[in-house]
């Protein structure tokens, strides 16, 4: 290509600040609660419920948090206490994000590094991509908006605890007091690839779950 092929193309390009595509969003955050309450003597409950949703600044980035709690107590006779609680929290990223500590060095995984060095302007190898052998030198040739279409993650996060006991003052300086726990997690991760992206050029198109329970 000539100098003044490069001269009119340059010249009819339009510039296209990424860093403001990328991280300019003015994200939105709500936060919702409720709570339920009652009793008498012999009885009492308490039955909360909040909400935590949160757009982010970076373009394709969500988050929401869910938390459930429950308290009951109860005395059926005098010296007898039964108490229970229980709570459940369940949270969700939606979205590439940023980066990981297992992709910070990846030229196509650098959300942050693709955002700041991407050329503002559309490349000439990116329609003609047959002769490069460098799988991340491709993948840096599509902007930080597409390359962040084409890597989707959904991370949820559930998490539950259980607790309860029972008491009985069988005298007046001694009582017996037992109790029970129980504490569980389940975390899934979904990670769609698009077809831009350099895991599709070596590997099958394909959705990567990662399950841990406790």
């Amino acid at each position: 290509m000539s100098i003044p092929d490069i001269q009119a193309y340059w010249a009819d390009q339009i510039v296209t600040d990424w860093q403001e595509e990328t991280f300019g969003y003015n994200g939105l955050n709500s936060n919702h609660s409720f709570t339920v309450s009652g009793g008498n003597k012999a009885a009492n409950f308490s039955l909360s419920y909040s909400r935590i949703d949160d757009e982010g600044i970076m373009y394709g980035s969500d988050y929401n948090r869910n938390n459930l709690n429950f308290k009951a107590k109860f005395k059926p006779i005098k010296d007898l206490t039964i108490s229970f609680t229980a709570r459940y929290s369940n949270t969700q990223v939606l979205g590439s994000g940023t980066n990981t500590a297992q992709d910070a060095g990846s030229k196509t995984e650098s959300r942050v590094r693709n955002a700041i060095a991407y050329a503002p302007i559309e490349l000439f190898a990116k329609d003609n991509v047959t002769g490069l052998e460098d799988y991340e030198s491709f993948g840096s040739l599509y902007d930080p908006i597409t390359t962040i279409d084409h890597n989707y993650r959904v991370k949820i996060d559930n998490k539950y605890n259980l607790q309860g006991y029972v008491s009985y003052k069988f005298a007046k300086m001694f009582t017996f007091k037992t109790e029970l726990g129980y504490e569980g997690r389940y975390q899934d991760q979904d990670r769609y690839y698009g077809t831009f992206l350099v895991q599709v050029m070596v590997l099958p198109m394909q959705k990567v779950r990662v399950m841990d329970m406790w």
